[in-house]
């Protein structure tokens, strides 16, 4: 029920991956993982989902390159960074469109830029995180120089479009 019950289930592989996981992990009753100090697992997968952030990294590409089973980078991972991996590629994500939105000069280019699936993903995302949306932060942290042109390009095509209106005869 909770795998079939996840809006995010078609959005995000990673995220998908994780709850087969953990659904499995439950019915089963598997341990959480083996005992260990400060994992470089986990370290590689960091470091992994860093350089490519902006990647549709799948769990099992990730646990191929840090050379263990999902199942183990899963538990490992959460338990050493308190959340889930898919989580984690999330917020950097958010944190890069926080530092791109104001200079974007298309929010669904970005979004896609990113990793997301589509605009509308990255806006759910988004206000999950913040409780408003990209469109609302550009506004508020967008420079003037960009707000100025902005608007001056949304003005010229008001213009075009009025004289457009005009300039057909209309039919009675």
């Amino acid at each position: 029920h909770r795998l079939l019950g996840d809006p995010g289930r078609h959005s995000d592989p990673l995220r998908q991956d994780e709850l087969t996981i953990e659904v499995m992990r439950e019915s089963f009753r598997a341990p959480q993982g083996l005992p260990s100090p400060r994992s470089s697992v986990v370290d590689r997968a960091k470091q992994l989902l860093h350089a490519r952030a902006c990647e549709p990294l799948s769990l099992a590409e990730i646990a191929a390159e840090t050379g263990v089973s999902a199942i183990y980078l899963t538990s490992e991972f959460k338990r050493a960074e308190g959340v889930p991996l898919y989580r984690y590629q999330m917020q950097l994500r958010i944190a890069q469109a926080l530092l791109q939105l104001p200079h974007a000069q298309s929010i669904t280019r970005l979004a896609l830029d990113l990793g997301f699936s589509s605009h509308s993903h990255f806006t759910a995302a988004f206000r999950s995180f913040f409780g408003f949306t990209p469109s609302s932060y550009r506004a508020c942290h967008e420079p003037l120089h960009a707000r100025k042109q902005r608007a001056s390009h949304l003005m010229s095509i008001a213009s075009d479009q009025d004289s457009v209106g005009r300039q057909i005869p209309s039919q009675p």
